[in-house]
């Protein structure tokens, strides 16, 4: 437990989807109860862009 592995899957993740020509951006929403998963997210460098509701949404954008 606590070794890393969920952000570095998420980070992975998200990365191989941004590879695709067509893909643009990647979202993901987790429940704030859900503190575990909103760290992954953080830690996987997904940026939060909706603060307001539950569940809070997350995303990713290509680098130009």
């Amino acid at each position: 437990m606590g070794r890393g592995h969920a952000p570095e899957a998420a980070r992975a993740l998200a990365g191989f989807g941004l590879t695709a020509p067509e893909v643009q951006n990647v979202s993901a929403c987790a429940e704030l109860s859900r503190q575990a998963s909103v760290r992954v997210l953080e830690k996987a460098g997904v940026r939060r862009y909706a603060d307001k509701g539950d569940p809070a949404r997350f995303g990713m954008t290509r680098e130009r």
